[in-house]
C-alpha cells in the first residue's frame, strides 16, 4: 500500500509539471479542425461574396457555436428528464463485451476513445471544461485525504495526448463543492489492480467513478474487456461497504451496479449511455439534492 501511495504522489508531481500541456493539445485539435475546414472550402470553391478566408471563418463559427449549442441543450434536457424520471431497463444482465476482445474489437475500442478525444478537444465549449477540470485537479488534488474522505476515481485511457479528457466531465463541479469543507482525494487510475485497491481502502468512504463502462462494470483500459463489478465485489471483505457510490460513466444494460453491490443503492447510477454534458448535468442535480 505504501508503494501504491508513493506512485500516486509521484503521479501527481509528474502531472503538475505538465499541467498546462492540455492547452497545447487543445490548440493542436483546433488546428486539425481548421485544416479540415480549409480543405472543405477548397473543394466547395469560392461562393459569390465569399472569399476562402471568409468561408473558413463562417464554417468555424457554425461548428463552434450553433451546432454545439443544440447538442448541449439536447443533452442537458435528456439528463434533467432522466434524473427526474429514471429509466428502468428490463433485460438480462449481459456485458456487451464480456468476452475477451478480438483484434478488430480492440482496434474499434481504441479508435472510438481517440475520436472522442479529438472531437471534444476541438470544440471550445467542451475544451474549456477539460482544461478547467485538469488544472483544478493539479492545483487541488486533495483536501484532508488522511481522514475518511471521498475518493474520485478517473480512469486514464491515454498515455499522452488526451489523458485529461475525463477531467472535463464534472471534476471542477466536485472540487468547487468540496473545497475546504469536505475531505476528498482524486485518484488517477490506469489498471484494474489500482482500481481494486482504491475500492478496498477503508479510508475512502464514498466514491465517484469517471470512465467508460456499462451498468455492471468499468473499462480500465481502452483495449481490454470490462472489469465486472460483481466479480470485483466477490473478492472484497464481506463487511466492506461504502456510504455512497456515483457511477458517472456510461451505464447501459442491467448488470448489478457497484452502487447496488457495495452501497445498498445509495448514490447514483442510470441505465443509459452518458456524454460529457449529461454527466455534468447529473452532477449538478446530485449536488443540489445532496448538498452535504
Amino acid at each position: 500500500m505504501i508503494h501504491y501511495l508513493d506512485d500516486i504522489i509521484y503521479s501527481w508531481e509528474d502531472m503538475t509539471y505538465k499541467k498546462y500541456w492540455v492547452i497545447g493539445e487543445v490548440i493542436i485539435a483546433l488546428t486539425v479542425q481548421v485544416t479540415i475546414l480549409y480543405f472543405i472550402c477548397k473543394i466547395i470553391g469560392n461562393l459569390p461574396y465569399f472569399s476562402l478566408l471568409s468561408m473558413m471563418i463562417l464554417l468555424f463559427v457554425i461548428v463552434q457555436a450553433p451546432v454545439p449549442f443544440f447538442i448541449l441543450r439536447s443533452e442537458i434536457r435528456k439528463a434533467e428528464e432522466e434524473f427526474k424520471n429514471p429509466r428502468i431497463v428490463d433485460k438480462d444482465c449481459s456485458h456487451y463485451d464480456a468476452k475477451d476482445l478480438t483484434y478488430f474489437e480492440k482496434f474499434r475500442a481504441l479508435a472510438k476513445t481517440n475520436v472522442e478525444v479529438w472531437f471534444f478537444y476541438g470544440f471550445l465549449f467542451a475544451a474549456y471544461n477539460i482544461i478547467n477540470g485538469w488544472i483544478m485537479a493539479q492545483n487541488e488534488p486533495s483536501f484532508q485525504k488522511d481522514k475518511p474522505h471521498i475518493g474520485i476515481i478517473l480512469i486514464e485511457y491515454h498515455e499522452f495526448f488526451g489523458k485529461e479528457y475525463l477531467y472535463g466531465f464534472g471534476l471542477d463541479l466536485l472540487i468547487n463543492h468540496f473545497r475546504n469543507k469536505t475531505p476528498y482525494a482524486i485518484y488517477p487510475c490506469k489498471t484494474k489492480e489500482r482500481f481494486g485497491e482504491i475500492i478496498k481502502d477503508s479510508n475512502v468512504k464514498s466514491i465517484w467513478i469517471f470512465g467508460h463502462g456499462d451498468h455492471g462494470g468499468i473499462r480500465y483500459s481502452a483495449t481490454k474487456k470490462i472489469l465486472d463489478y460483481k466479480k470485483l465485489v466477490n473478492t472484497l471483505p464481506h463487511d466492506l461497504k461504502k456510504e455512497s457510490i456515483y457511477q458517472m460513466h456510461c451505464n447501459s444494460g442491467n448488470c448489478p451496479s457497484l452502487v447496488h453491490l457495495l452501497s445498498d443503492d445509495r448514490g447514483f447510477v442510470n441505465n443509459t449511455t452518458n456524454s460529457m454534458f449529461k454527466t455534468r448535468t447529473f452532477i449538478r442535480e446530485i449536488l443540489v439534492a445532496e448538498p452535504s
